[in-house]
């Protein structure tokens, strides 16, 4: 008796086992579009417990659905650093500078530049709200006519796409 009643035990738990492993197969976290489900409370002590649930799930009372892609929130792409330099020739004039544009759609997130003197500027090209490209400009010290050459950067990217 003892054996039947041990046979019995076990393959109860033997089936119990492959419907919940059936369960956690057909389960869809995230879901076939990317979406991660989840439910959350804000109680008064706000705890605000969070958790994750199939995408056939609905949350309890108490609860608000909270849905996220999988993804993440758009950001930064396409990094590119974009160079170019200027030489005055001009022996009339001890400065020179260089505009480095970003390709049309990027951004500068930084840029910088070096020269041959001292730089005297280093900053973004605004243009409608967003900087566009930077701008350097070397200076040179002195009654030289030798040709300054200036040479900038931008760190470019598209952004929140």
């Amino acid at each position: 008796m003892i054996r039947k009643k041990t046979f019995a035990f076990l393959a109860a738990g033997t089936l119990l086992a492959g419907v919940v492993g059936a369960g956690i197969a057909y389960a869809s976290i995230p879901a076939t579009d990317g979406t991660i489900h989840g439910c959350y409370s804000s109680d008064t002590l706000g705890t605000g417990d969070l958790y994750v649930i199939d995408d056939a799930a609905t949350c309890p009372s108490g609860y608000t659905a909270l849905n996220w892609n999988q993804e993440g929130s758009p950001g930064v792409s396409g990094y590119e650093v974009v160079t170019d330099s200027y030489t005055n020739t001009s022996a009339q004039s001890q400065t020179s500078s260089v505009e480095v544009n970003c390709p049309t759609g990027k951004v500068a997130l930084g840029g910088g530049g070096s020269g041959s003197f001292f730089i005297q500027k280093s900053q973004p090209i605004v243009s409608g709200g967003s900087a566009v490209g930077w701008d350097v400009q070397v200076h040179e010290e002195g009654n030289s006519s030798d040709p300054i050459t200036a040479y900038g950067f931008a760190i470019c990217a598209t952004v929140g796409v």
